[in-house]
């Protein structure tokens, strides 16, 4: 009687371990399977895979843009079908669009503009970080203060103070903001893109408009883009362009 209990226990402690170390794969692989994956790498090329790993035999190759269909994912290699067998790639490497609507889009990228636009004196570098921190990088406020501010004399414990430099051609500024009512854009620039992505265990954003150009200006398209580590993480610009 004693062995038959014993060996009940141990089966179902051994089920228990069983779904834990196999739940946190699985559940990579579902969330994946069946997404379209577009290669994301800045040159060269990616390698096509005979296995989920580098020691298996590179017997393709991949270049940046590249589509394929992901049948899932696990321990970092995406598994998918290449010249009709099933082949591996890296995970780091692909980027998998999701959906975000324009109502969200907005809520992010209007948070970040109003900020931006509340350094509207001179303040020190620990003030102005403590008030963009909230929707930009560290590393965007630190490019942003070196190239848009100057310096605009001191405090009363003498700390340098930064204010915003006066031009029409700022290097980080979101000097354009955005037009998301499209009747009222029609006249003066094309409708907003949202381009939401997911990529290597990050998320990311990027919010455009493109204006008509006009005397001043010939094809300007104010860029803005952000970033999260995670679900839960804030949304954070970590460049502009225009």
């Amino acid at each position: 009687m004693k062995t038959y209990k014993s060996l009940k226990i141990f089966i179902i402690l051994s089920l228990f371990l069983a779904s834990v170390f196999t739940l946190a794969p699985w559940s990579e692989a579902q969330a994946t399977s069946g997404k379209t994956a577009y290669v994301d790498i800045k040159s060269g090329y990616l390698n096509v895979r005979s296995g989920p790993g580098n020691r298996y035999k590179s017997i393709g190759k991949l270049y940046n843009k590249d589509k394929i269909k992901v049948i899932s994912v696990k321990s970092g290699w995406a598994k998918f079908n290449y010249k009709g067998k099933s082949r591996y790639t890296s995970n780091d490497y692909l980027r998998y669009y999701k959906t975000m609507s324009k109502k969200e889009a907005k809520k992010i990228a209007d948070k970040a503009i109003r900020l931006q636009n509340s350094l509207d004196k001179a303040y020190t570098k620990k003030q102005i970080k403590a008030k963009l921190s909230p929707s930009f990088t560290d590393a965007f406020i630190n490019k942003f203060i070196k190239y848009d501010f100057w310096e605009s004399g001191k405090d009363k414990s003498g700390n340098t103070l930064y204010a915003p430099i006066p031009t029409d051609f700022p290097y980080y500024y979101i000097m354009y903001g955005f037009i998301w009512d499209e009747a009222k854009a029609y006249e003066r620039a094309y409708p907003v893109k949202v381009k939401y992505y997911k990529k290597k265990d990050k998320e990311y954003l990027l919010v455009s408009q493109k204006y008509y150009p006009d005397d001043m200006y010939t094809n300007v398209e104010q860029k803005v883009y952000f970033s999260k580590s995670s679900s839960k993480a804030k949304w954070k610009v970590y460049d502009t362009r225009w």
